[in-house]
């Protein structure tokens, strides 16, 4: 999903998930939600994970 694959890209950059949803333009709960999609999909268990 796209807006999963953004959120992604956003955290990755490092600054955390409510500046990911400021530059997204949606809310922290909604980063929490596609991030808890993300988790499920690769199998991550934490955000700093991600980018490994």
């Amino acid at each position: 999903m796209k807006a999963e694959a953004d959120v992604a890209m956003e955290i990755l950059k490092g600054d955390g998930r409510a500046a990911a949803g400021v530059r997204l333009g949606i809310t922290a709960s909604t980063v929490r939600a596609h991030l808890s999609h993300i988790f499920e999909k690769t199998g991550v268990r934490r955000q700093a994970e991600l980018g490994c």
